[in-house]
């Protein structure tokens, strides 16, 4: 008996020693990288949306297929930049579903805030959402925009990562 504890025990060091196997429940998307097409202040269009108001943030199309939106400063025309995600904006226009990508530059010199994801948005700079929504917003003639709301980061990664196996 008593060797047979000892062995159970020793294989119970051992197995805990092996390597373990890490499921990650989020995407895994380091790397992406964004060209900035659009510096803040100037005007944009995509889909059927055309801004009426220029916007306040840089702003480039992902994969040529989802505007992103950079919380990002000191940036120019045609920069590349490698982004992470913060958040998805969807909203009604026109019965058209649109939906855009904000996101932040992972060099620390551009951001504009010292946030790494949708909560710390949320808690820290409400006030940036709110700019955003009521941009969006204005922008719509005669109120068509409609349903604005706000997704976490682990959606944009998901939006991202869907664009990318298509």
């Amino acid at each position: 008996m008593k060797k047979l504890t000892s062995i159970v025990f020793l294989s119970l060091i051992w197995c805990s020693c092996q390597p373990k196997e890490t499921v990650n429940v989020y995407p895994q998307l380091e790397g992406h990288v964004l060209t900035v097409e659009k510096l803040a202040g100037e005007k944009l269009s995509f889909g059927l949306y055309d801004a009426s108001i220029p916007c306040f943030l840089p702003s480039g199309r992902f994969q040529n297929k989802i505007q992103t939106f950079l919380l990002a400063s000191q940036v120019e025309k045609n920069e590349k930049l490698e982004i992470e995600e913060i958040g998805l904006v969807s909203f009604m226009f026109k019965d058209s579903l649109h939906e855009v990508i904000v996101a932040q530059p992972t060099h620390e010199s551009k951001k504009i805030v010292d946030i790494s994801n949708y909560n710390e948005l949320s808690l820290n700079h409400p006030e940036l959402k709110h700019l955003f929504e009521n941009w969006i917003k204005t922008n719509c003639k005669e109120f068509s925009c409609i349903d604005v709301k706000w997704h976490n980061d682990f959606k944009a990664k998901l939006k991202i990562q869907d664009i990318l196996t298509k």
